[in-house]
């Protein structure tokens, strides 16, 4: 088990360390983790020959379990409390998706499993976990998933983030290479803020897809509507989404970059907290910060690294076509620039009501009925 832990890491990242030392080290740090997840998981006792309820999941079995409960009945959430603190306590849930913290998958699963005889309950229990620190607020769809083990709980993370779709991601490629026209050009100027687009008449809508892949655009006659899974926005997402930027950027992971890609098309569409506030009356950012400020302020301080992806050319595409045709944006605009009030409203009614009534007086005028 050193040997494959060891296999992990850098080549000779370890050597300062002999097998003992870095055996309590990894035993330590993953027995740490371990008691976060069940004690967040396992809020029922199970005796005898029962099993914690479980349910497939994205392709994985895993442990149903619910958020809701009292934390404070759980001796393990008390002692954590007593030595930590609150706060502490809300940073482990941080600390644990950090790159630099993550212990190999292979050594938390040996462990976990220990603790049951029952199949690879201590994997669904793992899974589980990590799908609801992220779909918490999301419904449980089954969509298959890459049926590889990850490498630590951060890469699980990035996977239950992520929808695995091999075909749509090969055609999404080969639009970006089709018919040799500068569609990289077109991608980088498609991105537009929210209150851009909406005054091109695109509308926004929460759905309930769980994945980032989910982002769509239809177009119909004089109106648009952008689609956009609802995400939670917590204290710690900023953390969360830089470390998921830097795991995409390392060496010898996966190079799809699909959760920068993500990113930065949120980041896109929010240049001030008047966006944020139209993406969260519409629920697609619940935030969980002080105010829209401090989430525009989140967005606006995470750099994107440039990097060659075309999960969501067509999407952009779209949008900006949609955003360059008069014909179906120049309603819009007469709307909002005409009707944006009911004052304006009234002044335009009335203003063409004596418009007609001036018409007809001057055609009566010309043209008097006859037998008079």
């Amino acid at each position: 088990m050193v040997d494959i832990a060891r296999r992990c890491y850098v080549k000779g990242s370890t050597d300062a360390y002999d097998d003992e030392e870095f055996s309590r080290m990894m035993l330590l740090d993953a027995c740490f983790i371990l008691s976060v997840i069940c004690s967040k998981t396992f809020k029922m006792k199970y005796t005898g020959n029962q099993t914690p309820p479980t349910e497939n999941i994205d392709g994985h079995r895993c442990v149903v379990f619910s958020g809701s409960s009292d934390d404070k009945a759980d001796p393990v959430v008390l002692w954590y409390h007593e030595h930590l603190g609150a706060l502490g306590w809300a940073n482990i849930f941080r600390d644990m998706f950090l790159l630099e913290n993550q212990v190999p998958y292979e050594v938390l699963r040996v462990l976990i499993n220990f603790r049951s005889d029952v199949g690879n309950e201590g994997e669904a229990t793992m899974n589980g976990f990590v799908h609801f620190i992220v779909h918490r607020q999301m419904t449980s769809e089954s969509t298959s998933k890459s049926q590889l083990r990850p490498s630590h709980l951060l890469e699980m993370y990035r996977t239950s983030f992520l929808r695995f779709d091999s075909n749509q991601e090969r055609s999404e490629k080969a639009k970006f290479r089709v018919d040799g026209k500068n569609r990289f050009t077109n991608y980088t100027h498609s991105c537009r803020s929210t209150t851009e687009l909406r005054a091109k008449g695109i509308h926004f809508k929460s759905i309930t897809g769980k994945y980032l892949t989910d982002i769509d655009f239809k177009s119909f006659c004089i109106f648009g509507r952008l689609e956009i899974p609802s995400r939670v926005i917590t204290p710690s997402a900023k953390a969360i989404f830089l470390n998921l930027i830097a795991y995409e950027m390392s060496p010898h992971t996966p190079n799809d970059f699909s959760v920068t890609s993500y990113i930065g098309f949120m980041k896109s569409l929010i240049n001030h907290p008047d966006d944020v506030k139209v993406l969260r009356s519409k629920h697609i950012l619940l935030n969980k910060l002080n105010s829209d400020e401090e989430l525009a302020k989140m967005y606006m301080e995470i750099s994107i690294p440039t990097v060659n992806n075309a999960i969501f050319m067509s999407v952009q595409e779209r949008i900006q076509e949609h955003y360059n045709s008069r014909a179906k944006t120049w309603i819009t605009q007469m709307i909002s620039r005409y009707l944006s009030s009911s004052w304006t409203a009234m002044g335009l009614l009335a203003a063409t009501l004596l418009l007609v009534l001036t018409f007809l007086q001057t055609y009566f005028t010309i043209s008097p009925r006859s037998g008079k």
